[in-house]
């Protein structure tokens, strides 16, 4: 607490630059790293870490809610990854090309057709509750937060696809 307490306002001025738009992340972190293990305003900011990163811990370990929270989103993120791979399966989810803007495009490309299937499930669920809300059980309405977009067993991920450029708007 020591280091702490003894740069407390210049850690107070670094963290309000940031705050309000004086300073970047990117020129905040550059500082910080350029620091050495001897410095003392480094080893405050590395204390303070400490200290959040102990009280995140203790809150996780005696929080089962956030627990449950949590690995619910990581769980959605891993859904999304295994999406992506099953997508990129042709090259084994490689990006081969060399030039960073064919890079950038493949990726691009990528999270369209992802963010399409999230999307087209999305409606898809919406209709499907629409259109058969009388007939469903109030409890099965309980369970609709626990239904995830992020799925695609039903959709043809492998195929041939012919769009007709009458239709796209």
């Amino acid at each position: 607490m020591a280091w702490i307490v003894e740069q407390w306002d210049k850690m107070g001025q670094f963290y309000a630059s940031l705050e309000k738009g004086h300073a970047t992340a990117s020129t905040a972190l550059k500082r910080l790293v350029g620091f050495s293990e001897k410095n003392h305003f480094y080893r405050a900011n590395r204390e303070l870490g400490r200290i959040f990163k102990t009280e995140n811990i203790l809150e996780y370990m005696s929080d089962p809610l956030l627990r449950k929270n949590r690995r619910r989103g990581l769980l959605k993120g891993e859904q999304i990854h295994q999406l992506a791979r099953d997508l990129a399966y042709g090259k084994r989810g490689k990006v081969s090309a060399k030039d960073i803007q064919e890079q950038k495009n493949t990726c691009s490309c990528m999270t369209l057709i992802l963010a399409n299937i999230i999307y087209w499930q999305a409606k898809e669920i919406k209709r499907v509750i629409e259109k058969f809300s009388h007939e469903i059980d109030p409890f099965c309405l309980t369970m609709l937060p626990h239904i995830s977009p992020i799925a695609w067993d039903n959709v043809l991920l492998y195929g041939e696809y012919i769009l007709d450029k009458k239709l796209i708007r």
